[in-house]
């Protein structure tokens, strides 16, 4: 058996210091504190 501890970190990971914690649907993001991160995307055209 290998010892694994000998290759995590001490400090934090990325998933620990990021605000993400999954797609709820195209566009809405579910975060760590329980709120919605909503992405638009807007195109305008000329008349």
């Amino acid at each position: 058996m290998v010892a694994l501890c000998s290759f995590c970190g001490s400090g934090p990971s990325f998933a620990n210091l990021a605000p993400y914690v999954g797609l709820i649907a195209n566009g809405i993001v579910l975060l760590n504190d329980g709120s919605l991160m909503v992405a638009y995307y807007s195109c305008g055209t000329r008349l």
